[in-house]
């Protein structure tokens, strides 16, 4: 692994190009399949995830943005022990009973440098999402990043985002309705 000192800034291009050769040098010591690495928009709580289908090292790009390397080469090493507990019980009759942050993946965390905890404390700082679904009594109901797809139809607002009731509200009996946000150049502005 490539170490730095934390408070080392570096632009998205290296922090990719860091990761990659980490997970070249991971990949050829500990794994026998090829694997590739991508970093790709995931879901909001997501720093990485192993793909076993595809091979793939999946890490956040909007979390890396906005963190440092540190973090991410954990979170590197992390999935890495995924795909090494994946690689030596895939033809195993024991895989289907092998949990996914289990004794075997503790292992192969330990083996590789990683801390083996599920999910390490975040203290990061989380992407600015600039889009979201807020109800007038109980604050933000979910957030995006990006705008969802299926807000929008023909330029106005689907029939269906107009209709969604607060999940809370909605069990006890009340009819608030959720309100779709989204932050432009700074300001509110209410659709």
């Amino acid at each position: 692994m490539v170490k730095f000192t934390e408070d080392a800034l570096f632009s998205i291009e290296h922090k990719t190009q860091i990761l990659g050769i980490d997970f070249k040098v991971l990949t050829k010591t500990y794994l026998l399949d090829s694997w590739i690495l991508q970093i790709k928009r995931l879901s909001k709580n997501r720093l990485g995830q192993c793909n076993y289908i595809k091979k793939s090292i999946e890490l956040n790009l909007d979390y890396l943005e906005v963190n440092s390397l540190q973090r991410f080469q954990n979170t590197l090493m992390h999935e890495v022990a995924h795909a090494m507990v994946y690689e030596k019980y895939r033809f195993d009759n024991k895989w289907k009973s092998i949990k996914p942050h289990g004794k075997e993946w503790k292992e192969a965390a330990i083996t590789i440098g990683a801390q083996p905890v599920r999910c390490p404390e975040f203290d990061g700082i989380k992407p600015k999402f600039n889009y979201w679904l807020e109800c007038k009594v109980h604050g933000v109901i979910e957030s995006w990043i990006r705008r969802p797809f299926w807000i929008y139809l023909n330029n106005r607002m689907s029939k269906s985002v107009r209709r969604l009731l607060c999940p809370v509200c909605k069990e006890a009996g009340y009819k608030n309705y959720l309100q779709f946000l989204h932050l432009k150049n700074s300001v509110n502005r209410h659709i």
